[in-house]
């Protein structure tokens, strides 16, 4: 004679066979019964309404219940001292719900959620619904608030960015909060993207003739210079919207505060040598070709940083491109490459431009 399941099934895990149910019975052996009880509860809700069974007679929804939360529950039922079929459907369940769910200590509950600070790998989305869950069961009088204040505060080091301007915005909802920092970090990710795909490394076969061409235009009174060239700083030589970089640098070529090196405005001094002026990417002319004479890794404010001296000028590449030529220096200085500015691109909401360049081969 078959049996409804194998011995070897662990009895949370059987399924009622009654109208074609899948539902598992309650798992006794959680060791979180109350998040278990609240879960299979859902389930059994669930059940009722797609079998049609939600409207039947009162008698029969408890025997349904009884019947589907396994074995186990027929002790716990007998210990409440009703009768089967006297007591109401709802009534049995809130008699569940008190046996499940201990009484609450509002302090320990409220300590968890204190200290639940944002994980390394986590995104915003899943931190903020981590928040709104522990919040449920620590009886807050303005939990908004609180939600909102422990997000700022508790945000990885990651998103420092986001936290700077979530204190900036003030005493705001906890929706337009949530919003903006959902929004900042939908813009991080899109830069990352875009300056992970900014250095093209694409190998092309150019004619000689085109090396260091600047175009016929170029040096004339009514060439056209880009919005980002006329607005770069002369401090730090980017373009850029909020404090510049160089406020409070020393400059390493002639001492002097609050500008950059490659923006010195100084007389190189030298022994006769004419050193070459260390002009930013973005002032290379657009879309030509310049030889590299040679590269080298040198050491800035910024970090470490790859050097690219030229036929009458040197530029240094961003942090992002040193990263991935460094490993390419022999490459670079072999005179075989030539640079070529393409172009800058905003990014809505962020205070930097990304800088698009490639690294062709002239032959």
């Amino acid at each position: 004679m078959a049996t409804p399941s194998s011995p070897s099934t662990p009895t949370h895990m059987q399924s009622s066979p009654m109208y074609g149910s899948s539902l598992p019975t309650l798992n006794f052996s959680s060791t979180n019964l109350d998040n278990e009880w609240k879960k299979w509860k859902l389930h059994f809700s669930i059940f009722l309404k797609a079998s049609a069974l939600d409207e039947t007679e009162e008698s029969r929804l408890v025997s349904l219940l009884l019947h589907h939360m396994g074995p186990n529950a027929i002790p716990i039922f007998m210990s409440f001292g009703v009768e089967i079929d006297k007591i109401k459907y709802q009534d049995l369940i809130l008699k569940f719900d008190n046996h499940f769910s201990p009484k609450k200590n509002v302090t320990m509950e409220r300590h968890k959620f204190f200290n639940c600070k944002q994980a390394e790998n986590q995104t915003m989305n899943d931190f903020i619904m981590q928040l709104r869950n522990l919040a449920k069961t620590c009886e807050f009088k303005e939990a908004e608030n609180i939600i909102r204040d422990i997000l700022i505060c508790n945000l990885h080091s990651r998103f420092s960015f986001i936290k700077e301007r979530l204190l900036e915005l003030g005493d705001v909802k906890l929706e337009k909060t949530i919003e903006t920092a959902q929004n900042l970090e939908t813009s991080r990710q899109h830069l990352q993207e875009l300056e992970s795909q900014s250095v093209v490394l694409q190998v092309k076969s150019q004619p000689k003739k085109t090396n260091d061409r600047r175009g016929k235009n170029y040096g004339r009174p009514g060439s056209r210079v880009s919005d980002q060239q006329r607005n770069k700083c002369p401090r730090c030589g980017q373009v850029h919207h909020h404090k510049c970089p160089a406020t409070g640098q020393i400059c390493k070529k002639c001492g002097k505060p609050n500008h950059c090196a490659i923006m010195c405005r100084s007389a190189p001094q030298s022994n006769g040598v004419k050193t070459k002026e260390v002009v930013p990417l973005n002032t290379l002319e657009l879309n030509c070709i310049n030889t590299i004479l040679n590269g080298k890794l040198v050491t800035t404010v910024y970090g470490e940083c790859i050097l690219l001296e030229l036929k009458d000028k040197r530029v240094f590449l961003p942090k992002r491109a040193t990263s991935v030529l460094k490993t390419h220096l022999d490459e670079l200085n072999s005179q075989k490459y030539g640079i070529k500015f393409i172009g800058m691109k905003e990014i809505t909401g962020l205070p930097a431009s990304t800088l698009l360049f490639q690294i062709v081969l002239r032959e």
